[in-house]
């Protein structure tokens, strides 16, 4: 038998790791977005180790930038009282540049970390206390409406692959039964 393979799906996951919790079986009706299962992942800790980095290096990059453009202010002032040059002045406003450069990309760096975690592996960028374990596990949802025709995967299994077809129950499916194959 061969479905349609614009009503089917194979369902996996972006990362490697190790399945924690199933939640559905073989046979069982599904919803679009339905949590089927949840694995563990290192990739999880070395991306919010990398986003609590970048965090860190906001922190830094902020704290520089504020800094610089008081040292724009001060250049400024004895500049006016002709106690700085004119270089020295140009070089405070470079470096205030410089470090507004600094702090917009720590920003471009956060926000790629947050969308890695949150849209491509499904779990929060920060852990809200109580809720660390679950935050650490990737869910693994079905992307469509439909039956789960096959189960590939069980608590503790490794790799990649999940539930191998869910099939779309809107839409009859003409059965195609191609033999010798």
């Amino acid at each position: 038998m061969v479905l349609a393979d614009d009503r089917s799906w194979h369902v996996g996951v972006v990362s490697a790791g190790r399945v924690e919790q199933v939640y559905v079986k073989a046979g069982a009706a599904v919803r679009k977005g339905q949590v089927l299962a949840r694995m563990h992942s290192h990739d999880v800790h070395d991306m919010r180790a990398a986003y609590l980095s970048a965090q860190s290096e906001l922190s830094r990059a902020q704290a520089a930038s504020a800094l610089a453009h008081k040292n724009v202010e001060c250049t400024q002032r004895l500049y006016d009282l002709k106690a700085a040059s004119l270089e020295e002045l140009e070089r405070a406003r470079q470096e205030s540049t410089n470090a507004d450069t600094t702090v917009r990309g720590a920003q471009i760096v956060i926000e790629r970390e947050r969308v890695h975690l949150q849209e491509t592996l499904g779990v929060p960028a920060e852990a809200k206390p109580g809720q660390e374990q679950e935050s650490e596990l990737i869910p693994i949802r079905s992307p469509g409406d439909g039956y789960v025709l096959e189960q590939d995967i069980s608590r503790g299994a490794g790799g990649r692959s999940c539930q191998r077809c869910i099939h779309d129950w809107r839409h009859p499916a003409p059965l195609d039964a191609r033999l010798g194959q």
